[in-house]
């Protein structure tokens, strides 16, 4: 099943896996004080971002995941 939402246009280039989702290195901006933290934006990740397939275990960049215009 394609995602359709956060991962929209991504596939392990390794397993084909889309359902199991991805570790992304993501930045998020946060609301701290000194109690904890609050309201968060995001999270945002670049193309050169470290990706990694929480099914196989395969690593690359972002970009890597993407699956080209047209197909894959």
């Amino acid at each position: 099943m394609a995602n359709t939402n956060c991962l929209k246009g991504m596939i392990c280039p390794k397993c084909k896996e889309e359902d199991s989702g991805f570790r992304i290195v993501a930045t998020v901006l946060i609301e701290m004080t000194d109690e904890g933290g609050g309201d968060c934006e995001g999270p945002d990740w670049e193309d050169n971002a470290h990706c990694e397939c929480m099914d196989c275990g395969y690593t690359a960049e972002v970009k890597d995941f993407k699956i080209a215009k047209g197909g894959e």
